[in-house]
């Protein structure tokens, strides 16, 4: 073999190495026994080369658009790993495509060299978990969510795994606060603003401040400027920008003082939102009870009260089915 071919060979080699190890990290990060060792041979091996990075995101964005990752996925606990793709094939297809940028993006390069270790914090189905950062940024957790952090000298980077975040962030320009939602990203500028990973969909709900959104994988998406009280949302295939009133943006949130508010929602959309908070479950039997329309200010873990209302207001039949209530015309 000549010396270009044998230079050649090696080079293949090398990569296809880095490439194994880099399945090897996706693969052991989806796991529950992570440790704060692994962690840091974590940093460890990404500190040693930036083909290392971009070896790990192309493997790890590769497997989740393929939905290969599904037959690794363990069950999710309080010590949730570095990497985190649980929430379904379907979901992890869609939002892979969904890139969501808030002005000031940067501080990728300092995060990837970065030794500082992970911080993760979860809730459980009806927990919420308030968060107060060193640099005055505050967080709050909704129900069946997961984040994970990791503040240094040049960054504050936050990843939301799963579920539901409301964030009030300290501004500092030497200091970019950067939410990743998947390999999505979003970048604050001092404001107030809601992040969701829900179902086949990235939520941004901007409360306070001005930002500029984009999917820089998908050019011929155009760029949009945000306002206090827009709401965008990406999928695998758009990205779109509504208005709401501020009173409806903080009715969404109303979750932080454990209630949901209820404006003319359909039964089953109501549904679908108290069982976010509970193990019992409501259940709506048919069509008919489904599109009933329903209002009101709930504690979210009372699900005995919303089958009360189902049967005293709406007039529907409610009986129990284990522990689950089942609403029925």
């Amino acid at each position: 073999m000549s010396e270009v071919g044998e230079a050649s060979a090696t080079i293949t080699d090398a990569r296809n190495r880095i490439d194994d190890e880099a399945v090897a990290w996706v693969e052991r990060s989806d796991r529950e026994d992570w440790t704060s060792n692994d962690q840091a041979e974590f940093d460890a091996w990404l500190s040693q080369s930036d083909a290392h990075m971009v070896a790990f995101l192309r493997v790890e964005s590769r497997w989740r658009r393929a939905d290969r990752l599904a037959a690794l996925r363990g069950s999710v606990g309080p010590g949730a790993p570095v990497i985190s793709r649980r929430g379904g094939g379907i979901l992890s297809r869609l939002v892979a495509g969904a890139a969501v940028v808030l002005v000031l993006s940067g501080g990728w390069f300092a995060l990837s060299r970065s030794k500082t270790p992970l911080t993760h914090y979860a809730t459980t189905i009806g927990g919420h978990k308030p968060i107060k950062f060193s640099d005055g940024t505050q967080a709050e957790l909704n129900t069946d969510s997961q984040i994970r952090v990791r503040f240094d000298a040049h960054s504050r980077t936050v990843w939301v795994d799963k579920g539901e975040s409301f964030f009030q962030v300290a501004h500092n320009a030497d200091r970019p606060f950067v939410v990743f939602v998947g390999s999505e990203r979003v970048t604050d500028l001092g404001t107030k603003f809601t992040v969701s990973r829900l179902s086949d969909r990235v939520r941004v709900a901007l409360i306070e401040g001005r930002a500029e959104i984009d999917v820089p994988d998908r050019p011929e998406i155009s760029k949009k400027v945000l306002v206090p009280g827009d709401v965008a949302v990406a999928t695998a295939t758009s990205l779109s920008v509504t208005k709401q009133t501020l009173r409806d943006i903080r009715d969404d949130l109303a979750w932080r003082r454990g209630l949901l508010i209820l404006n003319h929602t359909m039964l089953a959309d109501a549904a679908a939102q108290m069982n976010r908070y509970n193990e019992r479950k409501i259940i709506i039997a048919d069509t008919a009870a489904a599109q009933q329309r329903i209002d009101g200010t709930f504690p979210a873990n009372n699900v005995d009260l919303f089958g009360r209302v189902a049967r005293n207001i709406l007039g529907l039949r409610v009986t129990q089915s284990g522990n689950d209530i089942v609403i029925s015309r």
